[in-house]
C-alpha cells in the first residue's frame, strides 16, 4: 500500500485541485504501481450529511457512532464485496481483508449482511444482496484526531487514476439543506395488520407454553406510500440529533433504495483482540417530566417479564462470546439506558478473543442475539421465517465496518428503508411468557417514534392517522 497524508489542512473547495496535482504528479512518473493508494487529506470542518447529500454518486454510506467519536460519509466504490449467496461469515471477511489488511491497512469496508442468509436478494431487498460491503471511492472522516477527505484506489494503473480524476470532477462542494419536508401520505399498509399480529402474539405465545421456546421476537413491517420521493438525508439528520446513544447510519446501494436508521444496539466493538458487547432488552417510554421518567425506569427494572426478556440476551451472550475470549468480564448489574424516547435494560460486556478468532467466527457465534431473534438462539430461526409474513432483509441484521485490526458491528433496528416513493419501517417485540398483544403492538409504536415524528403523526399511531385520512384499514 502506498499511503499519503498531507500535513496542511484544505478548504473544501481546494480538494480537487490538491489531488489532481498529486495524481498528475503520479501519471508522470509512470512506474510500477502499488496495490492500493490511500491518498488523505486533513480539511476544514463541515456537515458530512450535507455533504454527503450534495454528491451526486449512485452509491453512498453514512455512519456516525456517537460512543466511538467517530462519523463517515463515503461516496462512490473503490472496492465493492457483495453477493447473493451467504453460506458463512468467515468468507466474506476474508475476502474484504484481502485489501483492508497488509495491503491497505486503514481502507474500511462499511455494509452488512441480510438477517437470514437462505432469504436474501429478493423483494424490496434485490439491490442489497446477501452481503454488500463497500469501500468508497472518496471518503469524510470526522474522529478524535481531526477530519480527511480519503482518496481510495485499488489496483492503480493508467486508466484508473485517470477515471478517478473523472470521479473526483464530479465532487460537488455545496452544502446541501437538510430540512426538507416529508413528503404528505398516501397510503399506509401494515404487515401484519392489527388483527392479525394478535393472531401471531397468541401462536407464539402456545409455542412458549408449550416449552418448545422461551423468547420469540416478531417484527413488524408498515409500508407507507408517500406522494413523492422523500430525501433519506434530511430524515437521518432528524435520527442523528435525536439522540447521543446511537449509531446513524445510511447505506444506498443504487440511486433509488436507501436504507436509514439510528439503532442503540451494539453487536459488538472489537480493537484488536479487545472485544465489547451490549445485552440491550426491555422496553418503556420516556416521561414527560423528570418524576414520570423515573417512575417508568424504576417498573422497567423490577418487571419480572421485562428482566426475563432481558436475561435470555445476557445469558445468550455470555455462553456465545465466552466460547470465543478466555475471560469475558460483566458487572453483571443490570441498569437502565435512557434514549431520547424510549428506555431499555442494559448489561455491558468486554473480553479478550482467543487468537485465532476472526469477525466471521463472532457473527456466526452471536447473530442474531435473543433480542431480535429469540432464545434457545438459532433454533427460534425456522418459526420466525414461517410466521412473519415479510422479508427482514437487513433489518436486525448486523451492520458495520471492519478492517484488519479493528471492527464495529450494530443491529440494524430502529431502521427504514426508502424506495422511490415508500418508506417502509420495521420494528420488533420480545414475546415471552406473559407478554400481551396489545401492549407488544403499543411498543411497536414507541419504536418508532422518531419517524412518526418526522411523519408529523406525533403523539398518534399511524393506524389512527391512517383513519383520519380515510385510508383503509389493514
Amino acid at each position: 500500500m502506498f499511503e499519503l497524508i498531507t500535513e496542511n489542512t484544505i478548504a473544501i473547495q481546494d480538494i480537487k485541485k490538491t489531488v489532481l496535482e498529486y495524481l498528475n504528479l503520479l501519471l508522470g512518473k509512470k512506474k510500477i504501481y502499488p496495490e492500493a493508494i490511500r491518498l488523505a487529506l486533513p480539511v476544514e470542518s463541515i456537515d458530512l450529511l450535507a455533504w454527503l447529500k450534495s454528491q451526486s454518486f449512485d452509491k453512498k454510506i453514512y455512519w456516525n457512532d456517537k460512543k466511538a467519536n467517530l462519523e463517515v460519509a463515503g461516496i462512490g466504490a473503490a472496492d465493492l464485496i457483495s453477493g447473493t449467496d451467504l453460506s458463512d461469515y468467515s468468507s466474506v471477511i476474508q475476502r474484504i481483508l484481502k485489501y483492508s489488511s497488509d495491503k491497505c491497512s486503514k481502507c474500511r469496508y462499511y455494509g452488512g449482511f441480510s438477517f437470514y442468509k437462505e432469504e436474501a436478494g429478493k423483494d424490496e431487498w434485490e439491490s442489497f444482496g446477501a452481503y454488500n460491503f463497500v469501500l468508497p471511492r472518496f471518503e469524510m472522516i470526522r474522529d478524535a484526531e481531526g477530519e480527511l477527505f480519503v482518496c481510495n484506489l485499488i489496483h492503480p494503473d493508467e486508466n484508473s487514476i485517470i477515471q478517478l480524476a473523472r470521479d473526483l470532477e464530479k465532487i460537488s462542494s455545496k452544502k446541501a439543506d437538510l430540512n426538507a419536508d416529508l413528503p404528505g401520505i398516501a397510503d399506509v399498509t401494515y404487515w401484519p395488520g392489527h388483527e392479525k399480529w394478535r393472531d401471531i402474539i397468541n401462536s407464539a405465545l402456545q409455542d412458549i407454553n408449550d416449552g418448545e421456546f422461551d423468547k420469540i421476537v416478531l417484527a413488524r413491517k408498515i409500508e407507507i406510500d408517500l406522494l413523492s420521493k422523500p430525501d433519506p438525508f434530511s430524515i437521518l439528520a432528524v435520527l442523528r440529533e435525536s439522540n447521543h446513544q446511537t449509531v446513524s447510519f445510511c447505506f444506498q446501494p443504487g440511486p433509488e433504495t436507501t436504507f436509514i436508521g439510528a439503532t442503540p444496539e451494539l453487536l459488538y466493538r472489537r480493537d484488536g483482540r479487545q472485544i465489547k458487547s451490549e445485552a440491550l432488552a426491555g422496553t418503556r417510554p420516556r416521561g414527560n417530566n423528570p418524576d414520570e421518567d423515573e417512575r417508568l425506569a424504576k417498573d422497567l427494572i423490577t418487571d419480572e417479564k421485562e428482566l426475563r426478556e432481558h436475561f435470555f440476551v445476557t445469558r445468550s451472550l455470555e455462553r456465545n462470546l465466552g466460547r470465543l475470549c478466555p475471560q469475558l468480564e460483566s458487572n453483571g448489574r443490570v441498569s437502565v439506558l435512557k434514549l431520547a424516547q424510549i428506555q431499555h435494560l442494559y448489561v455491558p460486556f468486554r473480553g479478550s478473543l482467543n487468537p485465532d478468532v476472526t469477525d466471521g467466527d463472532i457473527l456466526e457465534s452471536i447473530h442474531p442475539t435473543p433480542a431480535v431473534g429469540g432464545y434457545p438462539d438459532k433454533s427460534v430461526l425456522p418459526i420466525l421465517h414461517a410466521i412473519e409474513s415479510f422479508n427482514r432483509g437487513w433489518y436486525a441484521a448486523p451492520i458495520g465496518w471492519t478492517v484488519a485490526d479493528s471492527a464495529t458491528f450494530a443491529v440494524a433496528i430502529r431502521s427504514a428503508l426508502i424506495i422511490k416513493n415508500k418508506l417502509i419501517l420495521y420494528s420488533g417485540a420480545g414475546i415471552v411468557e406473559g407478554s400481551s398483544p396489545e401492549k407488544e403492538w403499543e411498543e411497536l409504536e414507541n419504536k418508532i417514534y422518531h419517524f412518526k415524528k418526522v411523519l408529523g403523526v406525533d403523539g398518534k399511531s399511524l393506524e389512527e392517522y391512517q383513519q383520519l385520512l380515510g385510508l383503509p384499514a389493514y
